[in-house]
């Protein structure tokens, strides 16, 4: 019966939330490490951006660092993107979509 259980929990793709700071002009991160410093017991806001990372790829709302104006759901290495500099993970949980269903859903978003 445990074994089973802890088969069950692990089904499905992990899914985490990955966290920047927006940019990576170091006046944006030194300004958010003081309204949000990760130590702090509260936090006072900030300018972040995030990405959400199912089965090994990333995706975030966003436009193309070289300047292109086309906007949309973009893909990046978990954790690398090109633009901003990484914080924190969140793990949010997992899904029990399938790999089809993950690239349905990501193209109706895009």
């Amino acid at each position: 019966m445990f074994f089973a259980k802890m088969s069950a929990q692990r089904r499905g793709y992990k899914v985490k939330l990955h966290i920047y700071y927006v940019s990576r002009d170091p006046t944006v991160r030194n300004l958010n490490q003081f309204l949000a410093n990760e130590n702090a017991p509260f936090k006072l806001g900030g300018i972040f951006h995030a990405g959400v990372e199912v089965n090994k790829t990333e995706w975030s709302f966003g436009s193309e660092p070289d300047g292109d104006l086309e906007t949309g759901v973009k893909s990046n290495v978990p954790k690398l993107h090109p633009q901003h500099t990484f914080r924190q993970t969140v793990v949010l949980g997992r899904t029990e979509l399938r790999k089809s269903q993950i690239a349905d859903l990501i193209a109706q978003m895009k």
